[in-house]
């Protein structure tokens, strides 16, 4: 198994900061339910991703039981955590994105 703090250093300094700010156990129940797939928190750097990526657009296309194609809203979550750190090229792109409570 890998150490996803070695692989992602920067994005655990950001968690690190998180935690501290709101809480270890608000940060981590995101992360754990991102985990099992609920769009609730997402991070990437350097090509390692965690967590589950919100979908973007405000549709989604689905199929109903019949077969036939159907379109729905988007239903944001109340929070959402996202941090993206490119580092391929010469510049260092951070996005970090926390949608709280509506």
């Amino acid at each position: 198994m890998s150490n996803l703090r070695q692989e992602m250093p920067r994005i655990a300094a950001m968690i690190d900061d998180l935690r501290r700010e709101l809480g270890l156990l608000p940060v981590d129940r995101q992360i754990r339910r991102a985990m099992r797939g609920e769009p609730v928190f997402y991070a990437r750097e350097n090509g390692r991703e965690i967590g589950t990526p919100l979908r973007r657009g405000s549709v989604e296309i689905y199929w109903d039981e019949r077969g036939i194609s159907q379109e729905r809203p988007i239903v944001l979550p109340n929070i959402y955590i996202e941090i993206i750190i490119e580092s391929r090229s010469k510049d260092l792109r951070v996005v970090n994105r926390w949608f709280g409570k509506r």
